[in-house]
């Protein structure tokens, strides 16, 4: 126990505050904090299915302008919206995983395709081997709305690689699509790839699809990829591209 003289020395110290006063400061300073206003979380913005709809009309009326129909299949459409939405930065609103076909959002498709169907611009059919499409009344609306939407210095972009995927057939353009997405993943997670570590995340650590294709095909389209009139290099942007949850 301190003597009163002891008690009267720290009560007369400069430095002292009473119980009463210390537990006022205490709630005067949370009172203050919970004034502060907290950065609002956000969200990944929404962007309307008509713009990945005018995208792939753009793609349909491109191959049955050029004579390129019987290489057209949904799978193909999606590797090329992967490259103009991780390339060109043309938003689309997917989440891509890695799918055996390559980088997809399929959930994020269906409601795309079922907002086109509905809209007239562009109908589903069967092929022999998966899906396809066939122009609607109202394509030539959708590809409007979707130039529209874009920036200028993205329209040429978005044209020259749908051009560079006239001739590719399924194969060919998921090779492409996700070399591009498993290097661009590398990339995100901090690394500096060789091509051996770009070639083992797009084949053997992607799905056991991939092992049926030959090894020195993704060597020989990582090459042509580089190729300074291709210059299909991904910036490590965008979001990673993640297994199946």
């Amino acid at each position: 126990m301190l003597s009163e003289a002891e008690l009267e020395n720290i009560r007369n110290h400069p430095d002292y505050e009473s119980a009463h006063a210390l537990l006022a400061r205490i709630k005067q300073e949370k009172d203050q904090a919970s004034q502060i206003s907290l950065p609002k979380k956000t969200s990944k913005p929404k962007v309307s299915t008509d713009i990945h709809a005018g995208l792939i009309a753009k793609i349909i009326k491109a191959h049955q302008d050029n004579g390129y129909m019987e290489k057209l299949s949904h799978v193909k459409c999606e590797k090329i919206a992967h490259l103009v939405e991780y390339h060109i930065d043309v938003a689309l609103g997917r989440e891509p995983v890695k799918d055996a076909a390559g980088p997809d959002d399929y959930p994020h498709l269906k409601k795309v395709e079922h907002r086109a169907i509905k809209a007239g611009y562009f109908s589903v059919h069967q092929q022999a081997i998966g899906h396809s499409y066939l122009a609607g009344r109202n394509i030539d609306k959708a590809i409007r709305k979707f130039e529209e939407s874009i920036e200028e210095s993205q329209y040429d972009k978005v044209n020259d690689l749908i051009t560079l995927f006239l001739k590719f057939n399924l194969e060919q353009s998921e090779i492409v699509a996700t070399l591009y997405a498993a290097w661009n993943n590398l990339l995100l997670g901090g690394k500096d790839p060789d091509d051996e570590e770009i070639v083992y995340e797009a084949r053997e650590n992607w799905s056991s699809r991939k092992l049926n294709i030959d090894r020195d095909r993704f060597f020989k389209a990582l090459e042509w990829m580089r190729q300074k009139d291709i210059s299909l290099v991904p910036r490590g942007a965008g979001l990673i591209v993640s297994k199946h949850s």
